[in-house]
């Protein structure tokens, strides 16, 4: 799979699918792309803050999105 570069629209839609997928308190960029230091081999850090507890079957549902 080829990398696509990381845009404004890239991080819009990601934070929309996560949005509607999980339906979270608060999504947070965070690391280089946050910092405006990114480098082509950069990652994307998201912190992805949930109303209920973590449990099995939170976790369970995150596996579906790797």
């Amino acid at each position: 799979m080829q990398n696509q570069p990381v845009t404004k629209t890239l991080l819009q839609e990601m934070t929309e699918k996560i949005v509607r997928e999980i339906n979270p308190r608060k999504v947070v960029l965070f690391g280089p792309h946050a910092r405006g230091t990114a480098r082509p081999v950069s990652d994307l850090d998201f912190l992805i803050i949930e109303n209920g507890p973590f449990n099995a079957q939170r976790r369970r549902r995150a596996e579906r999105f790797k």
